[in-house]
């Protein structure tokens, strides 16, 4: 989630180093459970955020500073460690919006910073072709959402949501829940299911000043809202399209409420474990049985966040407790923020502060 392009030599150097760590990963990083921070791409600038994880937990990509205050999207697998992918045309940053969940194609937001460059546009990447902007004469473009092979791509321009498919010239408009003409109207896609039917994001409503989380699979359903909440916003969808999970919260205020929603079930609260009432859910696995989000006792910003795991019985842990109970160790690790999680539940990426105290991402294997 960068005027550099991708020249051909470094993107063969790339593709190769991808393509082979991609053949020999495996199915698994380690059947005992395992704890890996995923580094850096500069360490001289020493960060690394929102990572998400392929449905088999073993091709991660996310964003790294490569330089002061500038992003580059990166993927990291166990024997290639962490690679940059570098930018589109006419921009100098870049930053991963979502991976594929076959872990081939990765999907997010170029950015310009100088006279002349492109403000934003959305890209795919592959180890192959490396970044391709979907249309670099469209500013205020962004991709947040892959199906599983990555033929299909949802994101926004400017304030509409939209699904892209490989090869075609034009998006195809998700519309909006309230007027698409008036002031407010605005639509955001968060997340798309496995098949690319089926999406997810936030809208304005025909009440001014709200936004309703959606689903979409030919027309926008509004999902309603947790609890006493006036807004939502789905973050995610489980890759079955069974299972949506956001987070919802009254106007002006910060206080959240995690939530998951089920076409049966409707939409239903998560709380939060003991002490860390503030709670928001940003991924699920493919059948819904692991919702992964997290957690805070403080509506300010960066004070006790703790990334959390809600179970199939939507029992809310932290992960370091759950680390602890499995005998991983993340000594002198925070874990802030689970962002994603495997098709099968059993691996969690996430952002955390490092014994360093240096923004890390990091990958959790569960036994």
């Amino acid at each position: 989630m960068k005027s550099r392009t991708p020249l051909s030599n470094k993107m063969m150097r790339l593709g190769i180093l991808v393509l082979a760590s991609l053949a020999v990963a495996g199915p698994a990083i380690a059947a005992t459970g395992s704890f890996t921070g995923l580094g850096f791409l500069n360490p001289s600038f020493p960060s690394s955020t929102n990572p998400y994880v392929d449905a088999d937990g073993t091709v991660v990509a996310g964003t790294s500073n490569y330089a002061d205050g500038l992003n580059e999207a990166f993927v990291w697998t166990p024997s290639g460690g962490i690679v940059g992918l570098g930018f589109a045309n006419r921009t100098h940053e870049s930053a991963a919006g979502g991976i594929s969940a076959n872990g081939q194609v990765v999907d997010g937001t170029s950015q310009g910073t100088q006279q002349g460059d492109i403000t934003f546009v959305a890209f795919w990447w592959t180890a192959k072709t490396g970044i391709e902007a979907f249309n670099d004469q469209k500013a205020a473009t962004g991709a947040f959402g892959l199906n599983r092979n990555g033929s299909m791509m949802a994101g926004n321009e400017g304030e509409e949501a939209l699904r892209w498919t490989k090869g075609n010239i034009h998006a195809e408009s998700l519309g909006f829940l309230g007027e698409a003409n008036s002031e407010s109207g605005i639509s955001l896609e968060t997340g798309m299911d496995a098949t690319g039917d089926n999406i997810v994001g936030s809208s304005s409503t025909s009440t001014a000043g709200q936004s309703e989380a959606f689903i979409w699979n030919g027309r926008m359903t509004a999902l309603g809202f947790p609890g006493s909440d006036n807004l939502s916003f789905a973050n995610g969808i489980g890759g079955d399209a069974k299972t949506v999970v956001g987070y919802g919260r009254m106007t002006d205020s910060d206080e959240t409420t995690a939530f998951y929603w089920t076409l049966l079930g409707g939409i239903q609260a998560l709380s939060g474990p003991a002490g860390l009432p503030y709670t928001v859910a940003n991924a699920v696995s493919n059948n819904g049985a692991v919702i992964v989000g997290c957690a805070t006792a403080s509506t300010t910003a960066g004070t006790g966040d703790q990334a959390v795991m809600w179970n199939s019985q939507h029992v809310p842990k932290t992960l370091a407790s759950i680390a602890a109970k499995d005998g991983i160790s993340i000594a002198g690790w925070t874990l802030t923020c689970a962002t994603s999680v495997s098709a099968g539940g059993k691996t969690i990426v996430g952002n955390g502060i490092d014994p360093d105290g240096h923004n890390q991402a990091w990958l959790l294997q569960l036994p």
